[in-house]
Order: C-alpha cells, then structure tokens, then sequence
C-alpha cells in the first residue's frame, strides 16, 4: 500500500506527480539530488480517498514506496497547520493551479494559462464553490474532462474595459447567440453551449476562468464574496418559483435537503406558501427548523398525494418515485438533481394521475444577487468548510461526506 500523510503539521509534503518515475531504477530514485526537478509533465494527482502520497527531503523513502509510473514534482507543499497549506515553488513554476477531472481527479500546480475566446473575459477567482454536479461529474455524467467547477467569484483581470477591475459572477452557459434557440431568447438552451466546468469549457477551480462578457454580473459592495459564490445555485432556485406560480395557499414539498434543496426551500418559504422540507441529514433537517421550515426525516414521511408542487433535489434516482408518491392528482413535480447513470422509473403513475413533470435548471442571477444584498436568503451558515485550491482533491471529498453542507475552495481571497 503506498504511504499515506496521516498528519498535516509541522511537515513537508513533496507530492508526487504522474510521469516518467517507474520507469527509473530503484538506485536512480534513491540516489535523487534534493531539490531535483524532472522535465516531465508537472501533474499531481490524489489518489482517492484523498490521502497525500509524500516522498520526505524530495529524497526516495524507503517507508513511502511510489506509485506506478510516478515522479518528483519540481514543487513543494508546506503543511503549517491542519487548515491550510503554503504553496513554495522553484523558478520553474509557471502556469496556473488547478483542479482537473481527466478520469480521475488532481491538482494541477502549473496548468496551462486560460486563453480567452473572441467575447470572453479573464476572471480571477477568490472563491468557487463544491457542488452536487461537481461530485456527479467525477462519476461520469456529461463525460466532461478538463478543469471542474462553475460556480464562482472573482475579479476581471483583461478582456471589455467596462469589467476591468470589477468583482463579478457568472452565469455558466456559453452561448453561441445565432442559433434558433439563441434567437428565441433561449441562450441558455443554444444548440452549440458550452457549460462552464460541465461540458466543453474549462472551469473555475483554477487561478482563472474565461467567462463570455455576456454571461457576467456585478457584485454590489454589500455582498461578500462568502455570499456571492452562491449566486450561481442560488439563481437555480429561483427558477423554480419563475416556473411554476407560488401562492400562500399552495401545498409545496421539497425532497432532498442538501446544498440546493436548502437554497430551494429557502425560496419558497419567502413566498408564504404551505412547505413541507424531506431529507435524510439531520444536519440539514436542523437547519431547516432553524429557518422555520417544517421539515421530516424520509424515513418518517407518510407521503399522502395531498402537494401541489414538489421539487426534487434528491440528486438521485429514487427521487422522483418519491415525488410522485406526494403530488396530487393534476400536481406538479419539478426536476432538479441531475446524476450521472440511468434511474429506474416508473411513469404509470404520470400519466394515471395526469401529473406534470417540469425540468428546472440556471436561473435568474439578478433576482439572486437581489436577495443577497438584501439579506433574505442565509447562505453564510451553509459554509461547512474552506480548503485552499491546493486540497482540491480532498476538498471534493469533503462535499461528498454528510458531515458537511457547502464546502467551499479559496484559490485568490481578497
């Protein structure tokens, strides 16, 4: 079993990165000069679960056999404290850091810098945060491949001179603004998009992210960038109230209490309407009743068909069967969770019960950054925990853990 970084103070980490190392003889590795940098390809990877394969003095350790077909990285990180690491490069550092999906997932100390497209700013990112497609993606859906991430604050670094310099969010659909959908004012459904961190354009866990000047939206001086990584999910709540009227009178369920169904449930208890919060955290759960939300365990639910609208933030499969289980005859049921391989439905009772069934995906930004600055939504006591850009690989493995809500990546912090 290869070494693993049982504690992270008081030492130093030299991680390794794939490469050209297993192709070395035992007497070369252990004969490696300190500081030693080999020309090949600088791509660290943690390997799951999440531990730190470490060689001491960037010398070859007996105790610390390497993995197949590895080598020393030109750069080191410094451990000073179970929080948060000091990144300390040699003179051949150059490129960004990142956090890339390519079959497996790693940090990047020296990625290719971001080229922006015709239309496109250069953002640097202050904070990105970890959410349940990110955690999808590492299992396959989209069959995406490149640097993760989308939602984000940051601030213009080159690009329109009417953002340069200017704190910013993003929306994460790249549209091609000709094509019937584009023109039919649906940008966000455009036949050719790019999604930011989901398909066909690089992300936000990186120093850099290439946003179209479209696509951005100011942050007002009152929102913090801890509120403002938010606006991306949040603006996906909000399309649900845009989808589907609202009243007092209205019986709602939201299935799934987790990042988004706490965003979700949030919403719609500011219209005033009969809600009823499902989930299997009593973390979340808790959060819920803090919030004065009625909220129930699954395992206690007794589903009635008596909703008018349930929203399904499960992110899996048995999330619908659920839902159908609580809406009444001619109710509706909105789609949110998005997950990687196929679900086991039945839709005898859609068309037994004439249900409607609505996908809801991005939303309105605006209505988002207006809540925020006036304080009606609570994003804040979401923040589990932060982890510096270079924990990436262990950071995605926090947002999957049920300990925690929203874990959140600090790559350029103000």
């Amino acid at each position: 079993m290869w070494g693993r970084l049982s504690s992270l103070s008081d030492r130093l980490a030299y991680v390794f990165s794939v490469g050209g190392m297993g192709k070395r003889s035992r007497e070369q590795r252990r004969s490696l000069p300190v500081g030693f940098a080999d020309p090949v390809a600088p791509r660290v990877t943690l390997v799951p679960p999440y531990h730190v394969y470490i060689c001491q003095n960037l010398r070859w350790d007996e105790r610390y056999p390497c993995p197949p077909s590895c080598m020393l990285n030109t750069y080191r990180l410094e451990s000073r404290s179970h929080t948060g690491w000091d990144r300390s490069f040699g003179e051949e550092h150059k490129g960004v850091r990142a956090v890339r999906y390519d079959n497996d997932v790693f940090f990047v100390a020296t990625h290719a810098d971001a080229e922006p497209r015709a239309g496109e700013c250069v953002v640097k990112v202050h904070l990105a945060g970890i959410c349940a497609t990110d955690l999808e993606i590492i299992k396959g859906y989209m069959g995406f491949g490149g640097i993760l991430g989308h939602e984000f604050v940051g601030t213009v670094e080159s690009g329109s001179g009417q953002w340069q310099g200017r704190r910013v969010v993003g929306e994460i659909n790249c549209a091609c603004r000709s094509c019937d959908m584009c023109q039919a004012g649906l940008s966000g459904h455009c036949r050719n998009r790019s999604v930011i961190g989901i398909s066909g354009h690089d992300g936000c866990f990186a120093d850099y992210v290439t946003v179209p000047e479209i696509n951005l939206h100011a942050v007002p001086d009152s929102i913090s960038d801890e509120e403002a990584v938010f606006v991306e999910p949040l603006a996906a709540a909000y399309q649900v109230v845009k989808q589907y009227p609202i009243e007092p009178r209205t019986n709602v369920a939201v299935i799934g209490t987790g990042r988004l169904g706490l965003l979700v449930a949030q919403v719609l208890a500011a219209t005033g309407c009969n809600l009823l919060a499902v989930g299997r955290n009593p973390k979340t759960l808790l959060f819920c009743e803090k919030k004065h939300i009625q909220a129930v365990p699954i395992t206690e639910l007794v589903a009635k068909q008596d909703r008018d609208m349930v929203v399904e933030c499960t992110g899996a499969p048995e999330g619908f069967n659920i839902a159908l289980q609580m809406v009444r005859p001619r109710g509706s049921v909105v789609l949110k969770s998005t997950f990687a391989g196929p679900g086991d439905l039945n839709l005898a009772p859609v068309v037994i019960h004439e249900i409607n069934v609505l996908g809801s995906r991005c939303g309105p930004f605006a209505d988002a950054l207006d809540a925020l600055a006036r304080k009606e939504i609570d994003v804040s006591s979401m923040v589990s925990r932060t982890f510096r850009i270079e924990r990436g690989v262990e950071a995605l493995g926090a947002a999957a853990a049920p300990d925690n809500i929203k874990v959140l990546l600090k790559i350029n912090p103000r």
